[in-house]
């Protein structure tokens, strides 16, 4: 009972900690490192709050006055947020404590799963790991559908798990709704497919009588559950081209799209990747545990022959997850916030290299000694990561212009806007009304980049001209982007001197009056 009790202690410890580092600035506007990804979540639902709440339409407020469908993934977090919108009123909080809930049950699902596939002890490390993981703090408490995908996925693969052990078939099903609706909210969930076919291969090897457990049982759920998903995401493609701005998100950034003797060239962005992963993700200490909990079962014969249910599954989740790499690594280095589907793979792998390592140790007391050192550096490697992910306030400048856009604007003025960042829509957010990026995505039927200005600068004014003709009134620009406009794109910088009036200016943004021409400079 004692021992009860104090593992139960723990476990509260572990999920309160967790809570607490995910609550930490909960209230903060989306100007950090996601911002770009935050702001058009935040979009899309609060359109579902004051336009279409049908769940089927994704619309965005940067490409005007729309309608401006998207083919997005489901929007299982979004559409929760609007749902409390209704309650509460639209605030940052909201989005980000919806992202939260998800994240703390998911870290309960990983302990059930860890307990069932190890044992407890590897459970309670792991999802020790995860709530000190920086990617899973940071990531947990954005307003991204990730959480709730790893969530959903973790939940799915516990299930079957249950499934598998206790041939009961109401956990197929369960952990096939849930799994369909975690490949829904997100498509990169669907690498769990792999350890679930290696837990299925274990337990369907290791029969020694008949038993309900056979191959035919899995296929009804995975068609249903296949063909759920491929209509979705056929659906959304549908939405994308037929509705501007024609954008079917993360589309571009896959190994098919361009030769691979690019990708080749660039080493597979691996030199990026590991950057990222020591700086925005996981910390060197992280990565290093995890790579020893990788290993540790090949070259540790205790380990080895330990009597785990299944020994290698977290092994083949991170085979999933290095699939997932291969096709997708310029989308997992340009939109870092994708890792959150790794967080589960290493919370347990950097768990079982903890183990690993104290298993060496032959004291008991002085195993305790080693935990404490290794959390110690955990804490230490997390610190400059975690610095780095809240302090980049790459997008505060923008949220101050969106804001100013705001008290200058009328109602249902359209507004045009130039981020710290090109593309960026986090201004016209929260200038609380809709309008367009500059430059925008398209002119006269045509694809624009909108990551530079157009290096000839009649384009950009031909640019702008058009999208005052349909209805844009202020054109807000940060102080950085101005000054490169008056840098490197004299010409464009002129006419917005000579043409419009400005309507306010500070050591930080700049905003144009567009419905207001000069008529002479004196």
């Amino acid at each position: 009972m004692r021992q009860q009790k104090f593992h139960y202690i723990v476990l509260f410890s572990i999920f309160l900690v967790a809570l607490l580092l995910r609550l930490w600035r909960i209230n903060m506007p989306y100007v950090e490192l996601y911002s770009w990804r935050e702001a058009s979540t935040a979009m899309m639902a609060e359109n579902f709050f004051t336009s279409n709440p049908n769940i089927f339409f994704p619309q965005i407020s940067w490409n005007g006055p729309g309608p401006s469908y998207n083919g997005r993934e489901f929007q299982t977090v979004t559409y929760i947020a609007s749902l409390l919108y209704r309650i509460f009123g639209i605030h940052n909080n909201i989005g980000r404590l919806v992202a939260v809930c998800f994240g703390m049950w998911g870290l309960f699902a990983l302990y059930k799963l860890t307990k069932l596939v190890w044992d407890q002890k590897h459970a309670v490390i792991t999802i020790a790991m995860m709530a000190l993981l920086p990617q899973s703090i940071f990531g947990d408490r954005s307003f991204l559908p990730d959480p709730a995908m790893v969530a959903l996925v973790t939940t799915c693969l516990w299930l079957f798990v249950i499934y598998l052990q206790t041939e009961k078939l109401k956990y197929l099903y369960l952990s096939a709704i849930i799994g369909c609706l975690g490949f829904l909210t997100k498509l990169p969930g669907a690498i769990a497919g792999l350890p679930m076919l290696y837990a299925f291969i274990v337990y369907y090897s290791r029969k020694t009588q008949p038993g309900k457990l056979t191959l035919s049982q899995l296929i009804i759920p995975g068609i249903l559950a296949t063909v759920i998903i491929s209509a979705y995401y056929f659906w959304a493609y549908h939405l994308a081209t037929s509705y501007p701005p024609y954008h079917f998100a993360g589309e571009k950034n896959w190994v098919w799209n361009e030769p691979i003797i690019n990708w080749i060239k660039e080493g597979f962005f691996l030199k990026r990747f590991i950057w990222i992963l020591l700086n925005l993700s996981l910390g060197p200490a992280f990565l290093l545990l995890t790579l020893i909990g990788s290993l540790s079962s090949y070259f540790n014969r205790n380990m080895k022959h330990q009597s785990f249910a299944l020994p290698q599954f977290f092994n083949w989740w991170l085979a999933g997850f290095i699939f997932y790499y291969f096709i997708g690594a310029k989308e997992l280095i340009d939109n870092p916030h994708n890792l959150q589907v790794f967080t589960p793979i290493v919370a347990a792998l950097s768990a079982r290299g903890v183990l690993y390592i104290t298993s060496l140790i032959r004291n008991q007391k002085f195993e305790i000694v080693v935990y404490g050192i290794l959390l110690a550096l955990m804490l230490f490697s997390n610190r400059p990561v975690i610095k780095q992910l809240y302090d980049t306030d790459e997008a505060f400048v923008g949220y101050k212009l969106g804001l100013a856009l705001k008290k200058t604007k009328t109602k249902n003025d359209l507004v045009l806007v130039m981020g710290e960042n090109l593309g960026s829509p986090v201004a016209i957010y929260y200038s609380g009304s809709k309008g367009w990026v500059f430059p925008c995505m398209e002119l006269n039927g045509v694809k624009m980049n909108i990551y530079s200005l157009p290096t000839n600068d009649s384009v950009s004014i031909e640019m702008l001209e058009s999208l005052i003709s349909k209805n844009a009134r202020w054109f807000g620009i940060v102080q950085f982007q101005y000054d490169i406009i008056k840098n490197k794109h004299p010409v464009f910088f002129n006419y917005l001197q000579n043409t419009y009036n400005v309507a306010e200016q500070t050591h930080e943004y700049i905003i144009f009056n567009l419905s207001k021409k000069i008529t002479a400079k004196m």
